[in-house]
């Protein structure tokens, strides 16, 4: 009802200024040497309304065209995501079913939009490592460090287990003795230090692990004692061709609880007769 009313106070208020115009034309003359324009005050008033409207309409158009042009890049940025993403999908999917030259192909494609281009750098590590390609693979390592330096823990363990697998033992404990002195109680780490130290025959290094390895509760106090036992077991054995005086330092060593659990209980002389023959041993694992 208002907009009624409305379009009818405009209607009488256009037809009165009609009629005053008819009755009261007058003219607008513009001079500007040498030109001259005179026309009838009506039109001019009509002409300046037309001109308010196609100048709204011009800068509405390039509003129009900005917010177009906006969406447009919006879209073509999520575009190139979704097609990234897609890539970085394909290679992990390849990776996982071991097809590890078309998963270090799409996993690099994907790098350059990918929302987390360390995922594609680490992943292609691993599949360079599969097919051989080691070079690659420390490069891929190398750019992961460069584009995330915070995140070196994470690469640093893919790092330490490429070079595990590869059997390249001492730069594996080189990595992770590094890691271990940005996070001491890192489980993974310290689950990988072990291995390590394992396949080196480290036990010197075991031995000095093991605490951290019960406090970070990689290991329980029962795997505890009996990864303790073995450990002396194994530096025992590797003592078969030193000296006495070596051997009976050794033996100090031994905690009293593994002297005692050994059924051995604190004779130096039986014991070191015992664990070159191999009862010491089996004494202490109880085999």
């Amino acid at each position: 009802m208002k907009r009624l009313i409305i379009i009818l106070l405009l209607l009488i208020a256009s037809v009165w200024l009609g009629l005053l115009a008819m009755r009261h034309p007058g003219f607008l003359l513009i001079v500007y040497q040498p030109w001259m324009i005179q026309m009838p005050l009506w039109f001019a008033f009509i002409s300046f309304l037309v001109f308010l409207g196609l100048f709204y309409f011009v800068i509405d158009s390039f509003d129009r065209i900005g917010f177009l042009w906006f969406r447009l890049k919006n879209w073509l940025h999520i575009r190139r995501e979704h097609q990234s993403y897609s890539k970085t999908q394909q290679g992990l999917a390849l990776l996982i079913e071991g097809r590890y030259k078309k998963a270090e192909k799409y996993l690099i494609a994907g790098v350059n939009q990918s929302i987390d281009p360390l995922i594609n750098y680490l992943s292609a590590a691993r599949a360079a490592h599969e097919q051989d390609a080691f070079d690659r693979r420390d490069r891929y390592i190398q750019k992961a460090y460069e584009l995330a330096p915070r995140a070196s823990l994470a690469i640093g363990i893919t790092q330490a287990e490429l070079e595990f697998d590869q059997h390249q033992l001492e730069q594996a404990a080189a990595t992770l003795s590094h890691l271990r002195d940005i996070s001491p109680r890192h489980p993974r780490v310290l689950s990988l230090l072990e291995k390590v130290y394992l396949r080196l025959a480290d036990w010197k290094h075991l031995q000095g692990l093991l605490p951290a390895m019960r406090k970070a509760k990689v290991l329980t106090n029962v795997e505890y004692a009996l990864f303790e036992k073995n450990i002396y077991c194994e530096i025992f054995n590797t003592a078969s061709d030193k000296r006495l005086s070596d051997v009976r330092l050794i033996w100090n060593e031994v905690p009293r609880n593994v002297k005692k659990k050994s059924g051995c209980g604190g004779s130096l002389s039986q014991a070191i007769i015992t664990a070159f023959a191999g009862d010491w041993c089996r004494n202490l694992t109880g085999n």
